[in-house]
């Protein structure tokens, strides 16, 4: 792509070849859709390949009439300049959203030899750049490769047929592959076929290259029915993209005809998108960003969503290359060359929408990125009561002695808190708090308060993130039963996760794998493979695993994708069977919500939003009667005990699907409580391990713009003490 620019100067325009511009033209707006819909069935029209493909034909030219330095230069100053203006501006956003670049990072933002990267929250700026360091890598190899071609022909094609199936079977093995690597097995296939053509040894006759290209295309979609590929992607497969990118270029070459010849309109934007190829490939980013802000971070129908997203995203894309590609023209020396006046219609909508963005608040640098559940965690431990004491002597769930909740005595606290907190209720606009009670004899209390003081009906809610609980339940199973190894590296069953080996099941449980904690959307409209997908696009690390606590609902998507693989069976079923065994029934999202496509990252069937990281909806009383069951008398008390204790000195007191609910006993730099839970947007959950009680409290609202209000720990444990103390009582009778 980025190579396809005038070769001379002042070249006339019409002596260019319209097949090539056609080409490259239709790839670059195909990586724009993409980008911007993701939908895995777009990556069958393979747009990386074409794009090489014209690289190499007009490298090769390039260099028949230049030579090699003379070719080197002009390509390098002509990829850097504009580079350099978007990467100055993208980098001022970025930090003016708080990212702030390592040493490394910034070199890359000069020179892209590696891969630029950026801030998690606006992948859309870099994580498209890989494309500046491949072709980069092409142009000063660029000599070799031509070469190559010249002294073996057409078997030199040979080489990166290899090379790609050699990496795509150590990747097969379980081996990570860094994605320049893989980049160099593939690409120089298509750089080099193109360059064989420029050398007239390669010629693209419909009657020869669409019989290739069919061929081609039903091998791919073989190896795709036998092998797979990522979530449905078939970029993921190298082998596959190599055959896809095959039929792409043979079957394009089919209608070379209509493509040289496509009329004045069509020939006019495809001649002005080919000169302004790099703008459009960088600036694409700044839409994407403006989209997100604009329409996906709302609830819309989500055909309407995709819609709204890809009209901005191609507005403020033409809108910037209409403004800004004359720096291409100036980078390449040649006459600048105006937008068509349609394109430039582009102008005033995109400013309109950028305006909207920026006036969203997302780029507020004191903006802190995270999910609710995860802002709980956080927020309790800044204001943790910690004292050294003996981790052993917390009271297990089977030392408790069973009695009977004295209800009276529930009530005067729940009231005493309702009183004190009436100012802050009304300023939380709270309208209804429900509060479910269940003891070791599995006797029930229900508090309940609205506003209005009517009665509300007891009724199934979304549990959130206190869904985590219950799948690191599943896991501890399994690991009971020996089917998995808390710390066994997630490459065991899924492989083709970046950095799968240097991650375990417990630190996925645990957030501490690594990942970024901005990778997580916005709840209910991004889902679980869109998520994954962000992080197989975009596989950097915030930290080495095991490091360090941040919390991260794509972590516990891996880990569920990685306990199905281990097991061989569900998500849901296994939530669907501890509950029964409860005695309790849950609800599973993709059933009350689902999401019409399968959202699962992997093969399996799934279709909501929130999975194993938050999936299940249930009422408050068989919420407290699942979670007290699950860690007092389904787990025994040594996994319990793991779950709940964490690390004194971490940034959250987060444990393996648990969060301790201070005040807290440390020892030898853990921490741990008797009163274990976790809490989310619609409420929380707390287990007191030594009196054997289970709680789970229900509201409306209970966050304001500063946060969680803390006040409503003060109700849980109050209710919690109420209740040991009726259980102290009953046992002395």
């Amino acid at each position: 792509m980025i190579a396809a620019t005038n070769e001379v100067s002042n070249r006339p325009t019409q002596h260019r070849d319209g097949f090539l511009d056609a080409v490259k033209a239709i790839a670059l707006w195909r990586v724009v859709v993409w980008h911007a819909l993701a939908w895995p069935w777009l990556s069958w029209f393979a747009a990386m390949p074409a794009m090489f493909y014209v690289a190499g034909v007009l490298l090769q030219q390039s260099l028949d009439k230049h030579g090699y330095r003379s070719t080197l230069w002009a390509r390098v100053s002509r990829l850097l300049v504009p580079f350099w203006l978007f990467g100055l501006v993208a980098a001022t956003v970025m930090v003016w959203s708080g990212w702030r670049p390592r040493l490394v990072d910034a070199l890359w933002w000069i020179v892209p030899i590696g891969d630029p990267v950026g801030s998690s929250t606006m992948p859309g700026l870099w994580i498209p750049l890989w494309y500046l360091r491949a072709y980069l890598w092409v142009v000063i190899a660029g000599a070799a490769l031509s070469w190559a071609c010249r002294r073996f022909g057409l078997r030199v094609l040979s080489v990166p047929v290899a090379a790609t199936v050699g990496v795509w079977a150590w990747q097969a093995a379980g081996n990570e592959v860094p994605l320049a690597v893989a980049d160099a097995a593939l690409f120089p296939f298509f750089v080099m076929a193109g360059m064989l053509t420029a050398m007239g040894r390669l010629e693209l006759k419909p009657r020869r290259a669409v019989p290739v290209g069919v061929l081609a295309a039903g091998l791919a979609v073989l190896w795709y029915l036998v092998d797979g590929a990522p979530m449905g992607v078939i970029n993921g497969s190298l082998p596959i993209h190599l055959l896809v990118g095959v039929a792409t270029i043979g079957l394009l070459a089919g209608i070379r005809g209509r493509l040289s010849s496509p009329g004045r309109l069509p020939r006019q934007f495809i001649g002005w998108s080919s000169s302004r190829a790099l703008t459009i490939y960088l600036w694409h980013g700044f839409g994407l960003v403006v989209a997100e802000r604009v329409v996906h971070r709302h609830d819309l129908f989500a055909p309407v969503a995709s819609a709204l997203g890809l009209v901005v995203v191609v507005v403020v894309t033409l809108a910037a290359a209409a403004v800004l590609g004359s720096v291409e023209d100036r980078a390449a020396r040649r006459p600048a060359r105006s937008a068509p006046a349609a394109v430039r219609l582009a102008v005033a909508p995109a400013a309109v929408v950028v305006g909207l963005a920026l006036v969203s608040g997302d780029l507020d640098p004191d903006r802190v990125r995270l999910v609710p559940s995860g802002e709980a965690v956080q927020a309790r431990a800044d204001e943790a009561e910690v004292v050294p004491g003996d981790l052993d002597q917390l009271a297990a769930g089977d030392s408790a002695v069973p009695g009977t909740l004295d209800e009276d005595a529930l009530n005067r606290a729940f009231e005493r808190w309702l009183e004190e907190n009436d100012s802050l209720l009304v300023d939380l606009d709270t309208e209804l708090i429900e509060v479910a009670l269940v003891d070791g004899e599995d006797e029930v209390v229900l508090l309940q308060w609205t506003r209005d003081g009517r009665e509300a009906a007891i009724e199934p809610f979304p549990w959130w993130s206190m869904s985590k609980t219950m799948t690191v339940a599943w896991m501890m199973q399994l690991a009971d039963e020996g089917a998995i190894s808390l710390d066994a590296p997630l490459d065991d069953y899924l492989a083709s996760v970046p950095h799968a080996d240097e991650m375990t099941f417990e630190q996925l449980a645990g957030h501490r794998a690594g990942l970024p904690s901005e990778l997580d959307g916005e709840l209910l409209e991004a889902t679980p493979i869109d998520e994954v997908g962000a992080y197989f696009e975009s596989p950097e690390l915030a930290h080495e695993p095991g490091e360090q606590y941040e919390y991260s609902r794509v972590g516990y998507y891996l880990l569920t994708w990685g306990l199905e693989e281990a097991s061989g069976s569900r998500w849901r079923d296994a939530m669907e069977s501890i509950a029964s065994e409860a005695g309790v029934e849950v609800l599973i999202d993709e059933d009350l919500m689902p999401t019409g496509d399968v959202t699962h990252p992997g093969d399996g069937e799934y279709r909501g939003n929130l999975w194993g990281a938050g999936g299940l909806h249930g009422t408050t009383v068989d919420g407290a009667r699942l979670f007290r069951w699950t860690l007092t008398e389904a787990l025994d008390d040594e996994a319990v005990r793991q779950m709940a204790t964490t690390d004194a000195d971490g940034d959250g007191y987060y444990g393996l699907g648990l969060a301790p609910n201070c005040p807290c006993v440390t020892e030898d730099g853990e921490l741990s409580s008797e009163r274990v839970g976790l809490s989310t947007i619609t409420g929380t959950y707390v287990v007191d391990l030594s009196s054997d009680v289970g709680l789970m409290l229900r509201t409306d609202n209970w966050w304001s713009e500063a946060g969680p209000a803390l006040e409503f720990d003060d109700l849980v444990r109050d209710l919690l003490d109420a209740a040991a103390e009726s259980e102290t009582v009953a046992s002395e009778r």
